[in-house]
């Protein structure tokens, strides 16, 4: 037992060590984890096992462990002389490294039960917490970088709601978000931005606290003063995030699941003094010194305009999602809710011309923007693409209900007296006046719905059918839509032709006439003069067709597909069919032969005077036979379009259309070369010119003239002026054809279509 003499010292670390590890060390660990219970938080769980004073009570309770265990074996007598040697060489170190280490041990000790009466004490963990969080107390610099802490002080806070809504760390912690939104405001260049994300959960997360355990916190909620931080009223150039909107919605839309109303009326008064006050217009500043006076502050004038757009259309949206929940007495209180006499309504429109132009600004939106509703604005219950449909409706239905307002008591007390009714200052361009004149149309549609019985009953419920006053908004919606469709009309007859449009109408038609008149001209013959003897067709190809007016001016309302092309490809086909009825006329001979015989045909007609005739195919697609398996020898194309020429054995095939209705209408014509008609161009008469309005042809070797024509209609044209206009192109040359020409005309028959079969190759005669 001599070996034991040391343990004065080991004597009493070892009784302090068992103690701390049997008793002191699972209360600590057990207390640790009722901190879980306490706050409802791991957050702050992990937050205290990330105490430096937890650490390091646990490093050195683990290094106490140790020494001991070393002082104990190193002078077991089974050791022998290893013992012995490392005891000469710690010598009495260890003995002193015992004891420090228990010394440390239960100071850390006392330090830690000090830090969980700190956890356990809710203002002093708050005030721990903040004082992290400040310095000087200023706001750090670095608290970006510090978001646990943060999120810490958040956890607290909700704990202090819940337990004492009327405690002054509720006010500190309101402090803090607005010492925060201040520093966010100033310290930005630029005017618009967002909050950090861990702002917008703190409201978020004390809101959600505050709605769905019914609390009345004295220092926040009186006023809805956390939510109130989203809205930086000390410095009206920052402009709201497209973000800060969206959490200002939830968090009011949570307000209203909840049936906090009165929290949703203490932030209207808020956004109500905020616009009124502080979001105003900003006055123009003018340059007098230049020729015409101009806006100095132009971007910025503008840039507020879209500022106060965007807040009222916002509370104009949550009007609306009040009116969806039913919130009948709270719709009634925050309309009527004016900080000023005479009434000033600065969030609501309070006229039917205000009315009228928020309905058409917010449907017209839709289409400018796509799903911007279902983006911004989507109702509680509400999936999917028709989500922002719903929330559309709704607030055109609340826009329309407040048609009925304007003949409450506030409304005739306004800045603008009786002047409610006053009439909408109507557009000066067709395009404005036919969008305004839908969107009047769905207004209508919407008063329909409230003159139903059970509506009436929600319109009476908020004060707005006085006895004794004229109740009409209907009449001025029906007044309003005679107006715009007089305008319509008016606008219809002054119209006047777009130049460019005509330009562009000018060069389509030549793209399409030229070419097409083209083959013909290869074909036929150019004549300086005709014999007398000579048989003359007409080839009036000219066409008129009324057209909207909208299709030829600047001013149009809806898109036009391909206007500028539609009447060239009429005159075009009008063409190619009297070219054909003049060819087909003058046949000496006709055959119908099947469609497959067409080149052995030709064969056996022309034989080997390929020189002497030309051949015409109506309506043919030849490339079909130019490869595979159904190729024709001795064919080729001379070009690369569908109408140039191909050539045959030496034999001249030109590829046109017939101008037919019908696909099966497949003719060829041979013409001995020799018997071609002469194709002579034709200016129009003077009196056509006149009438149509003709000045110069666009073309003036074909002699192509268009027009179009407003107002000034030729006497036989009966078209309604104030909406169609007349578009005419005029083109007619002659044929001059030799009397008896040697025409020959073959029908192609279908085995698809035609019945019977064509006549054989060998029974024809030679040309």
């Amino acid at each position: 037992m001599k070996y034991l003499d040391f343990n004065n010292i080991l004597s009493v670390s070892i009784p302090i060590l068992a103690a701390i590890l049997g008793i002191a060390f699972p209360i600590i660990v057990q207390t640790i984890g009722s901190i879980d219970e306490r706050y409802n938080s791991t957050r702050l769980v992990k937050k205290f096992k990330k105490e430096p004073i937890y650490l390091f009570f646990q490093l050195i309770l683990i290094f106490n462990i140790v020494v001991t265990i070393y002082n104990i074996t190193v002078f077991l007598p089974w050791k022998g002389e290893w013992g012995g040697l490392l005891n000469k060489v710690m010598g009495s170190s260890s003995d002193i490294i015992v004891l420090f280490s228990t010394i440390t041990l239960i100071t850390l000790l006392f330090l830690l039960i000090k830090l969980i009466i700190r956890y356990y004490d809710y203002i002093e963990l708050f005030k721990y917490v903040r004082k992290k969080l400040y310095k000087n107390n200023n706001i750090k610099t670095d608290l970006i970088k510090n978001e646990g802490d943060i999120y810490d002080f958040i956890e607290l806070a909700k704990y202090i709601v819940r337990k004492d809504a009327n405690d002054d760390s509720i006010r500190e912690f309101y402090q803090f978000l607005y010492d925060y939104s201040v520093w966010e405001v100033t310290k930005k260049e630029s005017l618009d931005g967002d909050f950090d994300d861990w702002f917008y959960d703190g409201i978020i997360s004390l809101n959600d606290v505050i709605c769905k355990e019914n609390l009345n916190p004295i220092s926040i909620v009186n006023g809805n003063d956390i939510v109130k931080l989203l809205i930086p009223s000390f410095k009206p150039e920052y402009v709201i995030s497209d973000k800060t909107y969206l959490i200002l919605w939830r968090i009011l839309q949570h307000q209203l699941f909840y049936d906090r109303t009165e929290l949703v009326f203490e932030y209207w008064t808020c956004a109500h003094q905020f616009i009124s006050l502080t979001l105003k217009p900003l006055n123009k500043e003018y340059d007098y010194n230049s020729e015409k006076p101009t806006v100095l502050n132009i971007e910025e004038v503008e840039k507020r305009d879209e500022q106060i757009a965007r807040f009222k259309e916002f509370h104009l949206a949550l009007c609306a999602m009040i009116l969806y929940n039913k919130k009948y007495e709270l719709l009634k209180k925050i309309t009527s809710f004016s900080q000023s006499m005479p009434y000033s309504f600065s969030l609501i429109p309070s006229s039917f011309k205000d009315i009228v132009y928020w309905f058409e600004k917010l449907n017209l939106k839709t289409f400018k923007r796509p799903f911007y509703f279902q983006q911004f604005y989507r109702f509680a219950g509400e999936k999917g693409v028709d989500a922002g449909d719903v929330s559309l409706g709704w607030i055109n239905r609340f826009l329309t209900l407040l048609l009925y307002r304007l003949n409450s008591n506030e409304v005739q007390y306004t800045i603008g007296g009786l002047r409610q009714w006053d009439a909408v200052l109507l557009p000066e361009t067709l395009k404005d006046v036919t969008d305004l004149l839908s969107i009047v149309e769905q207004m209508r549609f919407f008063v329909d719905k409230w003159e139903s019985s059970e509506n009436i009953k929600i319109i009476d419920s908020l004060g707005w059918m006085p006895e004794g006053k004229d109740f009409n908004p209907k009449e001025k919606i029906n007044q309003l839509i005679n107006d715009l469709e007089d305008k319509i009309i008016v606008l219809r007859f002054k119209m006047k032709p777009s130049g460019n449009k005509l330009v562009l109408f000018n060069n389509r038609s030549l793209e399409i006439i030229v070419p097409a008149v083209e083959v013909y001209q290869e074909v036929f013959k150019e004549c300086s003069s005709v014999p007398s003897d000579y048989e003359k067709d007409i080839i009036n190809a000219s066409n008129s067709t009324h057209f909207d007016k909208e299709a030829f001016s600047d001013d149009q309302t809806i898109s036009f597909f391909d206007f500028d092309e539609v009447l060239a490809y009429s005159v075009v086909s009008e063409f190619f069919r009297l070219c054909f009825m003049s060819v087909y006329k003058r046949a000496r001979r006709s055959f119908s032969i099947d469609y497959n015989e067409l080149f052995d045909t030709l064969d056996k007609l022309i034989g080997n005077k390929q020189n002497d005739y030309v051949v015409i195919a109506y309506g043919l697609y030849l490339d079909y036979y130019l490869d595979g398996p159904n190729k024709i020898d001795g064919l080729i194309k001379k070009g690369a379009k569908i109408s140039d020429c191909y050539n045959y054995n030496g034999i001249e095939i030109f590829n046109v259309s017939s101008g037919g209705h019908s696909e099966s209408d497949q003719y060829v014509a041979i013409i001995k070369k020799e018997d071609r008609p002469c194709f002579m161009e034709n200016d129009a008469p003077d009196e056509t010119k006149d009438k149509y309005g003709f000045k110069v042809p666009i073309d003036q070797k074909l002699k192509l003239y268009t027009s179009v024509l407003f107002n000034n209609l030729p006497d036989d044209v009966n078209i309604d002026i104030n909406k169609y206009c007349l578009a005419t192109i005029y083109y007619c040359p002659f044929l001059y054809w030799k009397k008896n020409a040697d025409v020959t005309i073959l029908k192609l028959l279908s085995r698809y279509i035609d019945s019977g079969k064509g006549q054989k190759v060998s029974t024809l005669p030679e040309l």
